[in-house]
């Protein structure tokens, strides 16, 4: 374990996230999903481009949506 907290960073999905992101997707394949949020960073615009093409759902971005804390997320 690195023990490393993430925070606001724009940093880009690297491979080990990409992969992570295409098993999300095929774990959420036999799940009913209307379609997607996304905050407008980098990293979580990739995830949820990987997921929501393999799902092919609809994405909608929202800037409001943001990290904070321990990757627990809120609506501001």
């Amino acid at each position: 374990m690195e023990r490393r907290a993430q925070g606001q960073s724009d940093i880009p999905l690297n491979d080990v996230g990409r992969l992570q992101a295409r098993a999300l997707a095929n774990r959420l394949m036999n799940e009913q999903w209307d379609f997607l949020f996304s905050s407008d960073l980098s990293r979580a615009k990739e995830t949820a481009d990987i997921v929501a093409g393999t799902l092919r759902r609809l994405l909608k971005r929202n800037m409001s949506i943001k990290v904070f804390g321990m990757q627990a997320m809120r609506f501001i």
